[in-house]
């Protein structure tokens, strides 16, 4: 991801020169491909570069269901740009364009956690001495909650970040940054869940969740798009990964099922209120709403999300 970054930024300078995106793409995967291979020879990790046909065969058919999956959420969040400039305009390719950007650059986060948590829960389930319900419960809950802080702040900040980001120019992207915002939130706790189940070798459930959150996607955004247009679509993206998440709730083991009614809706509930308040009722200059936002609201979404001294500990634990 450096490597990409820093290539855009010397290459990619004007409208004309948009062609070496996709070649940074394509650098910071080598880059991050020799990177792995010196890590792992470091570590005195063997690699076998030389697998029969047949054992080719099953690691193909071991990872269908992830690539699947991985598949499906790309095309998923691609074809709203497509779909509105086919049946809208492109007016409000731009619009949903310009929000969507600001959301990308809140799922760093989602990277992160993956990096963080996913070796935790997966050593967790291999090793049978230890308890993988309280990490799984522990974990969801710190994701949960910044997730929520993290989509609170966005929100109370959103007429500010379209405007220093995009101009005003943008504006009207403000209200689907705000819807954009639950789809951010849900994709970070869906994480959770899709690492766990790809830990418990449950990949086929995973791609079935984002299967049929992909089929309601479909279905939503035909309904919406015609009549709300950026925001139709913004919702349908919305309705896609909800769906994916209580689907992959429902499905994996009943242990290390959320109780969704103190853990999700209740803190949601919460941060929801504190932003429509902000938005709607708190009428102070932007960067005072933002820092009573920090002040006030961030602690209350961390207490209603059930964060407490465990999970802090666990924090601890997990990056000292």
């Amino acid at each position: 991801m450096l490597a990409y970054f820093i290539f855009i930024l010397f290459t990619v300078k004007a409208s004309d020169q948009f062609i070496n995106a996709p070649a940074g793409w394509i650098l910071g995967g080598i880059v991050n491909f020799i990177l792995l291979i010196f890590l792992a020879r470091r570590k005195k990790i063997k690699i076998n570069f030389h697998a029969g046909t047949h054992n080719a065969f099953l690691l193909l058919k071991e990872s269908f269901p992830i690539a699947a999956a991985s598949i499906l959420g790309y095309v998923i969040v691609l074809v709203p740009f497509v779909y509105l400039g086919i049946i809208v305009s492109n007016t409000e390719v731009g619009i949903y364009s310009a929000a969507f950007r600001i959301v990308v650059l809140l799922l760093i986060l989602d990277r992160v956690f993956n990096a963080v948590f996913f070796p935790k829960i997966v050593g967790q389930i291999e090793n049978p001495l230890q308890d993988e319900k309280e990490t799984f419960a522990i974990t969801f809950k710190v994701v949960s909650a910044v997730s929520l802080t993290v989509g609170m702040l966005a929100a109370v900040s959103s007429n500010l970040l379209i405007k220093i980001v995009f101009t005003s120019e943008y504006i009207d992207a403000v209200p689907v940054l705000q819807i954009l915002i639950l789809y951010f939130t849900f994709t970070l706790m869906s994480s959770v869940f899709a690492f766990t189940l790809i830990g418990l070798k449950k990949e086929k459930l995973y791609t079935m969740s984002l299967g049929a959150g992909g089929i309601l996607f479909i279905i939503a955004g035909i309904i919406l798009t015609p009549v709300y247009k950026s925001l139709g679509i913004a919702a349908a993206l919305v309705i896609f990964e909800i769906a994916a998440f209580f689907l992959m709730n429902l499905l994996i083991d009943k242990k290390l099922r959320v109780n969704l009614l103190r853990f999700v809706i209740f803190p949601l509930i919460v941060s929801a209120v504190i932003s429509v308040l902000f938005l709607y009722y708190i009428n102070l200059p932007q960067i005072l709403e933002i820092i009573i936002a920090i002040a006030a609201g961030v602690p209350l979404v961390l207490l209603s999300s059930g964060i407490g001294k465990n999970e802090i500990n666990f924090i601890k634990r997990i990056l000292i």
